[in-house]
């Protein structure tokens, strides 16, 4: 017989009650083929209201023809490895203000993120806000692995600003946000907790893979309110499989 039909999800059926929001993921053809888009996707993805729009960002300094977009997944003329994010965000920018959008969530393809809450973390009353690294005297930007928001005032002075030598996308918008054209008036907000960055010192591993069912038991945990099962998998370190037991929650899900 044939499976019943899975029950519609969250982003399927409910709609935000809000400004025009864009969720943008920096992602590179590496973690594109190796299926960091379909993992966020089936997580914390699929709970992301509809009318939201949630897309991956490449570079495209690549043989890109080897690609076949999706709908949610953008090719941006810009490099695409890591030390030049900051030319990445850049483009982002101004993708999100060419587009019409009033708000735009930056974050990174191994960030986990609570939609519910980001949502209504009162990012509306900020041209630019996160809740890791506030913004003060001492930490002048908002940390890009937990992601942050822009305002159209901040999208638009981060896309028309020079990146220069910049190696930290983070670091580099926050000094463009205090030098823009608009720093007299962008008002600046540090917000209640909504998401979590990959936390690499508890695994064998020092970089995120989505073979590590972490994305699946943030949400397991946080969006269904369920205790993930205790369990094993094959996590790679560099050029070896090493099995791995979970037994990190209280640790790594908080």
């Amino acid at each position: 017989m044939p499976e019943p039909p899975k029950p519609p999800t969250v982003r399927e059926t409910t709609k935000f009650e809000g400004p025009k929001v864009l969720i943008a993921i920096k992602s590179c053809l590496r973690d594109w083929m190796r299926g960091d888009h379909d993992v966020i996707r089936d997580t914390w993805g699929s709970y992301v209201p509809k009318n939201v729009d949630l897309k991956f960002f490449m570079g495209d300094n690549q043989p890109h023809w080897l690609l076949a977009p999706s709908s949610d997944e953008v090719i941006m003329h810009c490099p695409d490895k890591y030390l030049d994010l900051a030319h990445k965000t850049k483009a982002i920018a101004a993708y999100a203000y060419d587009k019409g959008y009033d708000f735009v969530f930056l974050c990174d393809n191994d960030t986990f993120v609570h939609p519910e809450k980001l949502l209504t973390s009162g990012f509306q009353n900020f041209d630019y806000s996160g809740h890791f690294w506030t913004y003060d005297g001492k930490n002048k930007y908002f940390h890009g692995g937990y992601g942050y928001w822009f305002s159209r005032r901040s999208m638009y002075d981060v896309s028309i600003a020079e990146v220069g030598d910049s190696k930290h996308e983070d670091a580099w918008v926050g000094d463009v946000i205090r030098k823009g054209p608009n720093m007299l008036s962008i008002r600046h907000g540090t917000l209640p907790k909504f998401s979590w960055h990959f936390p690499k010192d508890h695994y064998p591993s020092a970089k995120y893979h989505p073979s590590f069912p972490w994305q699946e038991m943030m949400t397991t945990y946080h969006l269904r309110g369920e205790q993930p099962a205790d369990r094993e998998w094959d996590a790679p370190v560099g050029n070896q499989t090493r099995r791995v037991k979970w037994n990190l929650i209280p640790r790594t899900c908080k």
